[in-house]
This record gives C-alpha cells, structure tokens and sequence, in this order.
C-alpha cells in the first residue's frame, strides 16, 4: 500500500526456521531508497501473519491478519497499527466466531473496511467476516467486527479474500462460496452499503404544535432495513425544539420507530436530523415550514405607537392606483351580535407607519389593526388611509347621519299648508 512514492508499506510474514516453526508477522516500510523492516510487529506463540496493508496519512498505516495462542489452535483476527515514528500495536478483533481471518483492508473517506471469514469451531464452514472502524487524521482506528457480509447465504461456506472501498457508507468485495449442488467453490461479489435514515414529518407545522416524527432505516435499494438496531441522536436547526431523547432501535421495531410530541418553535422553514451515535454516515433530515400558531406578533412598535402590532393581513385590502389617494376600506365581515352598552367616547387615533414595510395602523381600545399596506414610505399618504377609514375605525362612536332631504321637503310643504289655511280663514 502506497501513500506517496516514499511511503510505501508491504506486509506479510517469515519463519525464524524451516517448517513447522511457526510464522511471524512481517512488515517493511520503503522510504524512497531503500526497504526497512518494522521493529515491534506482533508475534505469538502459534502462526502470525499479516494478510493486507491500507495507508492511512504519512508514515502510518493500519494491517490485519490473524494470530494463534498455540500451534493447531483456533486462529483470531488482528489488527495491526503500523508507523515509522512510534511504536507498534497489535490487537484481536472481536468477532461473532472462535475461528476468525482477515484477509484484506481498505480505507476510503475517514472509514476503514476489512474482510475475512469466520467459523464457529476448526471443523465448521467458513462464513464471511466484515470489521470497520472510524478513522480520523492523527489518531487510530480500532476495528469492531461482527458484520456478516452475507448474512442470507445458503452456501456451506464462504470467504472473501479482497476489498475495494467505495466510501464512508460502503465497499465491493470478492472471494469464494460453496455451490452446494456441485460441490465446488465459485467466485464470490458482494457490494454492501450501510443503511440511511429516512424522516417522515409534516410538510408544516404551527409553532408550538406537537407532530409526530418517523424514523426508518432504509437500505441501498430503498427496502426496509428491519435488522437495524443502532441508537439515533435527534437534532434541528430550531435551537428551541422539543426533540426526542436518544432511541436504540430493537429487533421488534423492524427498522421503523415513531416519536410522537415533536415541536418546533422557530418560524420559517426548519429541519430535523436523526444520526447514529456510533455510525455517524448513518443519518437523515426532514425539513418542516413553521408558521405562525394564530396571530403573528412582528417586532416591537416605533415610538409613538401604542399597544401590540399585528402583521399585516395575507391580502391587503385593495387601495387605490393614483398617489396620495385614500385607500379603500377592506371587505367587512359578519358582526357579532349588537350589546346594549352605553355609547363611549371616541377615542383619539393615531396614524403609525413603518417606513421599510409600508403598512399603516390606527390604534384604538383594541390595539393596533392595520388597515392599508403601500409600497411607499410617504407619510402623507399614510394620513390619507386614516382619513378615509376613521369612521369605521372608531369602536362605539359612529359618525353623525345627515337628516334625508325628503325630511326637510316634507316640513316645508307643512309649513305652506298651514299658512294657506290662515289665511282662508274669515277675519272677525
């Protein structure tokens, strides 16, 4: 494995005396002019051998293979973390089996990958073995196994030999299977992708208002991923949401889990993001619009104003083209029933304006309440929106009613009678 054309590594093993001494662990390093064995690699009482090499940065790189603790006993597999500046280290990797080989390793995008086989026992069939690890600039992986590769094969036995990672969420790799109806051995090719994290949520939400929220593991091909059981980390843009606590999947959720009493508290659109607290490749997000739990409040009112300023209204009421003209009154709507209260004293008005925004406010007994929205910052004609609506703004003092002209027709027509009349009347 090469990380530049003066770091190459090559690994393998040797014997201290011919067959049947056991082997050692070999791994030599090549610095651009000449080849140097590694001091320090792993060596135990039965074979050692190192099987694959990946480069990991300069200097350093990460091996695996396999020790015994005695001649004929069951084989474990190792890593070994390989430099040319700091000591050695060798390890077993766990393994779901007693019997355990890695042949292969590879690293792509901070993820270490590596391949093998495993067994229950020295008389049982191979099984393919899979161990990862995270891997960071500066420190070392530790690889975890017990991933099978083909967890649904039939085959009496299998083993894969080489892998060729993709990225942080999957590799290929080949080896061997048994073909149970012939008897023989035939190519083994698997591609294996970690699952991903689909989140089902409402399109929007009211802030404040609980949703529901689902998770599902999903795999490469979209089918239900039902043997996840890893633990999911909630979070979210909105810094107020009310988010679910860490979850580990069990075997009865198939895969799928639903979190009821989500909210969200901050307006506009948000999202929520389920992460695996060991995997972090494995996520998903969901994205949700929040809006506005009955009326909006919008940012305090300029000096001057009084009470609590509303938004303005979704569709403004319609106003006049021409500049400086007044706007008209918005539809009006039903009425609740008329009380019997004594009338009241109009209260004063007071005209606000919101030069940015263009929107116009009366102030009354019941707070602000818009009633025009211009594309203009003129104040003047902000004076003519009130004035065009102050008759209907003041609550409980409804402007006088001019007396109908038929009236004043009626009383003088009266008052032509009755001077006729006296006048017919005989004078004594």
């Amino acid at each position: 494995a090469a990380f530049s054309p003066t770091d190459v590594w090559a690994v393998g093993y040797y014997r201290a005396a011919p067959a049947p001494s056991p082997r050692r662990s070999l791994a030599e390093h090549w610095n651009g002019t000449s080849w140097t064995i590694v001091p320090g690699t792993f060596s135990t009482p039965g074979d050692t051998e190192i099987n694959g090499v990946a480069a990991l940065a300069g200097g350093q790189a990460v091996a695996v293979g396999y020790g015994r603790q005695a001649q004929g006993a069951p084989q474990a597999a190792l890593q070994f973390d390989l430099s040319t500046v700091g000591p050695q280290r060798a390890f077993q990797v766990s393994s779901p089996g007693s019997d355990t080989d890695l042949y292969a390793v590879a690293e792509a995008s901070g993820q270490v990958w590596a391949v093998g086989s495993w067994r229950l026992n020295n008389s049982g069939p191979h099984l393919t073995f899979v161990a990862s690890a995270f891997y960071t600039s500066g420190s070392l992986p530790q690889l975890t196994g017990g991933t099978s590769a083909s967890p649904g094969t039939t085959s009496t036995g299998s083993v894969l030999f080489a892998v060729s990672a993709i990225s942080a969420t999957g590799f290929w790799a080949a080896g061997t299977a048994t073909n149970d109806a012939i008897g023989v051995d035939q190519t083994l090719a698997e591609l294996w992708c970690r699952p991903h994290l689909d989140l089902s949520a409402p399109a929007s939400t009211q802030a404040g208002a609980a949703f529901s929220l689902t998770v599902t593991a999903t795999n490469l091909d979209d089918s239900l991923a039902t043997g996840y059981l890893g633990t999911v980390h909630f979070t979210s843009t909105d810094p107020q949401a009310q988010l679910p606590g860490d979850y580990q999947f069990a075997p009865a959720d198939g895969g799928s889990q639903t979190f009821a009493g989500v909210q969200l508290q901050t307006l506009n659109s948000q999202s929520i993001t389920a992460t695996d607290t060991i995997e972090p490749e494995v996520s998903g997000s969901a994205t949700v619009l929040v809006s506005c739990l009955g009326t909006c409040q919008v940012p305090a009112a300029t000096p001057g104003d009084r009470g609590t300023r509303q938004a303005p209204p979704t569709s403004p009421p319609p106003r006049s083209s021409a500049p400086g003209t007044a706007a008209a009154p918005g539809p009006k709507t039903a009425a609740s029933p008329p009380k019997t209260v004594a009338p009241k004293r109009a209260t004063p008005i007071a005209a606000s304006t919101r030069p940015k925004s263009g929107s116009v406010f009366l102030t009354t007994r019941s707070g602000m309440a818009p009633i025009a929205t211009r594309r203009t910052s003129s104040p003047s004609i902000a004076g003519h929106a009130v004035s065009s609506v102050i008759r209907t703004a003041v609550i409980g003092s409804p402007a006088p009613v001019p007396a109908p002209w038929y009236a004043l027709l009626l009383l003088s027509v009266l008052a032509a009678l009755a001077l006729f009349a006296r006048l017919l009347q005989p004078r004594s």
